[in-house]
């Protein structure tokens, strides 16, 4: 099976989502799948650390696009960032192979929306694996006032998300609960807690009483 990754943070990257997304990476070769991950060229928090374009990793195929050339100091450069890694983890999507799973993690935020496009465009699977529930995190560090117009449309297009993926991944149950209120399926929801770095991918399933292919 053909499984994409998006992520922007992703090794060697030491940032938590970039550990979890490789480690799942590692876990899902050894079991046999190809896998490719579309990460950021830059290293969160090494200003002007700029990373190989492409490498293979442990059999793990990453391609890197940008170069968080607008810095993460302000609100506006971290969208133009995020808009730039929308973009080309798009362009890359369509325009190579075509992939049978995308697993889509939340930074930036909706990322999933580039699966949604793989899925309707070449039929591409998609997970979302819920990391932070956005807008929510917005508005909780004051980035963004609720019931605002951009809120609104934020929130319409996270259930449009929801909807739309074939599996999410969430946390906990709190986050379960959470998305479910916001529009999600029970039925589409797997609780699969975050592995400690000794553990890897399938403690965090065996927590739940379930096997680490989840």
């Amino acid at each position: 099976m053909r499984v994409l990754i998006l992520n922007q943070p992703f090794h060697p990257d030491v940032v938590a989502t970039a550990q979890i997304a490789k480690d799942l990476a590692d876990d899902l070769v050894a079991r046999g799948h190809e896998v490719t991950a579309i990460a950021s060229r830059s290293i969160y928090g090494r200003r002007g650390a700029t990373l190989p374009r492409r490498e293979t990793v442990g059999g793990i195929r990453i391609i890197r696009v940008g170069s968080n050339i607008f810095g993460k100091g302000a609100v506006v450069g971290r969208l133009l960032d995020f808009g730039a890694y929308y973009l080309m983890a798009a362009l890359h999507g369509l325009f190579n192979r075509r992939f049978d799973v995308a697993v889509c993690l939340t930074t930036p935020p909706f990322i999933a929306t580039v699966g949604l496009l793989l899925r309707g465009l070449r039929g591409t699977r998609v997970v979302l694996w819920t990391m932070d529930v956005y807008p929510d995190v917005m508005v909780a560090h004051a980035m963004l006032r609720e019931r605002s117009l951009l809120h609104r449309l934020l929130r319409r297009l996270h259930r449009r998300v929801l909807r739309g993926v074939d599996a999410i991944i969430v946390l906990g149950r709190c986050m379960k609960e959470r998305l479910i209120d916001q529009g999600g399926d029970p039925a589409k929801i797997e609780v699969v807690p975050v592995w400690s770095a000794s553990e890897g991918p399938e403690a965090g399933a065996a927590a739940q009483g379930g096997p680490g292919e989840g």
